[in-house]
């Protein structure tokens, strides 16, 4: 008698490693980028303190208000 019960298959090859994560979610380097000799550029000096609002409090928001300041 067979079962119409789906079973899930078992593989044996282990050849591959599992997969893991790492870093953030894109790999980009966040450190490089703020170490480049060039820097980030600069902001008009008729542009200082303009106040604006940062909206979110995740990583890209605090990201975001931490390169405004």
């Amino acid at each position: 008698m067979t079962s119409t019960v789906p079973n899930a298959v078992q593989h044996t090859d282990a050849a591959a490693p599992p997969i893991t994560m790492f870093g953030p979610d894109f790999p980009y380097a966040y450190d490089d980028f703020l170490a480049h000799p060039a820097g980030l550029g600069q902001i008009p000096a008729t542009e200082h303190g303009q106040e604006v609002a940062v909206i979110g409090g995740g990583l890209s928001g605090i990201i975001a208000a931490y390169e405004l300041m």
